[in-house]
């Protein structure tokens, strides 16, 4: 049976210095090339991926092209899509839906109006996210969140005014987009390709999905896969919290099986699961979170 990843970019491609690691894509072209595919998924713009991944994945693909036709990009929690087509790449769908200029514009003000120096405008095409500047790299962790803290404050009663619109705050950044671009629209779309007719209605999928992500909000990516039971294993590569238990629960209802803590963090931990041989994915780890231990 073939695989399919889907794979969050940031914590997952890259260490804990936000360095992108060039090895996790030459794995995952080794896989591709054995008939697995790949769909690369952040919350962040479309340019950052162009900037960060698609250069290397050009470079590592140069002697056989057509292995590029198995990845995927999506950009702004799948609303901004990318795949190659004979090797090139070619922008395939842009979901409609994002907020509307002149909100963004309400937004962009009002948080030019804290002064905040750890945090800057991240500059999305569908939606306004306040970002921690790269990613805490050199910050103490309780100055970006006290800023945060800021921010939502003062953004959260007019994002509440605008008509379905949703505010969240992760652990580096606050969004402001519309209702209903959560990360699970990536996994959304997979389904349809794979030939589910209904939203929700189980399929018989001929590969296994394998979930990769460093905070919470990732788990999103793999709950329509856990909806239609469809084979899949969910590695968390971030920094678990005693709060990650109830966050599992939170989103599935329950604590799933082929949910697990990947051996070590970011993109160590990313290699430690993919393996170096491409023939195998890493065996699921024995972890804790709390007092409760699981193996599956």
């Amino acid at each position: 049976m073939y695989r399919h990843f889907v794979l969050d970019f940031d914590g997952v491609f890259s260490n804990s210095r936000n360095e992108v690691d060039d090895r996790v894509i030459k794995v995952l072209v080794a896989y591709a090339e054995n008939g697995d595919k790949v769909d690369i998924a952040t919350g962040a713009g479309m340019d950052r991926l162009y900037k960060a991944a698609l250069p290397q994945l050009i470079e590592y693909t140069k002697h056989n092209k057509g292995v590029r036709d198995a990845f995927t990009l999506s950009a702004e929690n799948g609303m901004e899509v990318m795949r190659f087509q004979n090797g090139r790449p070619k922008p395939i769908e842009v979901q409609s839906g994002g907020l509307p200029s002149n909100i963004k514009k309400r937004l962009k003000r009002k948080f030019e109006e804290l002064h905040c120096s750890l945090l800057e405008d991240y500059g999305k095409k569908y939606m306004f996210t306040v970002h921690a500047r790269a990613h805490g790299v050199g910050m103490e962790g309780s100055e970006v969140d006290a800023e945060l803290k800021q921010v939502y404050a003062i953004l959260e009663p007019l994002a509440r005014q605008i008509p379905g619109a949703t505010i969240r705050r992760t652990r580096w950044a606050v969004d402001v987009s519309a209702e209903g671009t959560e990360k699970d629209m990536v996994s959304t779309r997979i389904l349809r390709e794979e030939g589910q007719r209904r939203k929700n209605s189980p399929i018989k999928s001929k590969r296994v999905f394998i979930v990769m992500g460093d905070s919470t909000s990732d788990l999103l990516l793999a709950k329509p896969f856990f909806k239609v039971k469809a084979p899949f294993t969910f590695y968390f590569t971030g920094v678990p919290n005693n709060q990650f238990k109830k966050d599992v629960i939170r989103v599935f209802g329950c604590y799933p099986r082929g949910v697990f803590i990947a051996p070590q963090r970011f993109t160590r931990g990313t290699l430690k699961v993919l393996g170096h041989e491409p023939k195998r994915v890493g065996r699921p780890v024995l972890h804790r979170i709390g007092s409760a231990t699981k193996r599956r």
